[in-house]
């Protein structure tokens, strides 16, 4: 992280027009052989997402109000040291065979991931280190109103918060 880059410039009263939850994520293996996107220019967001690795996304859907994503900053200040967790938890409704191998191959594949929350704004994880899943419950419920579901959650462990995707997942 550069410190010099970041400067206060005060945040004004937004609009009410923000909503919380998730669209949908894209999902990519992380690739092993260079950078697979473009930081922009004033090293605050990523341009675009490039191909091979842009080819590569899967879209995963989930029901509204069900999975959202949060970051915490974890500060060291004997050490000097700033850290960023970020958890992506995502709950697929129903339990079923292809959902299960789908579920099976999040949780052991190191991943590139695009969240697009709720006010279409899409955030990038995996920058600095791969996207990996740190928890995961299925659950049949109880009663005949309770969720039937697989739940994970991936974590990308990083030195900032999630940048933000303002052009594209650029496929050739």
């Amino acid at each position: 992280m550069a410190c010099g880059i970041y400067t206060i410039g005060g945040i004004p009263l937004g609009c009410l027009d923000n909503t919380g939850g998730i669209k949908y994520v894209d999902i990519a293996p992380m690739p092993t052989d260079g950078a697979a996107y473009d930081l922009a220019s004033d090293s605050m967001s990523i341009e675009t997402i490039n191909d091979p690795i842009a080819s590569e996304f899967k879209r995963f859907s989930f029901r509204k109000q069900t999975s959202g994503l949060e970051s915490t900053v974890n500060i060291n200040d004997v050490e000097g040291i700033m850290s960023v967790t970020t958890n992506l938890t995502l709950k697929f409704a129903k339990q079923e065979t292809a959902k299960r191998s789908e579920i099976m191959a999040l949780l052991l594949e190191n991943s590139i991931v695009v969240v697009t929350d709720m006010n279409d704004k899409q955030w990038v994880l995996g920058v600095e280190n791969p996207v990996t899943a740190t928890a995961g419950t299925t659950s049949t419920g109880i009663n005949l109103t309770d969720g039937n579901s697989y739940n994970i959650t991936l974590t990308d462990l990083s030195s900032e918060l999630p940048y933000e995707l303002t052009g594209s997942i650029a496929t050739s």
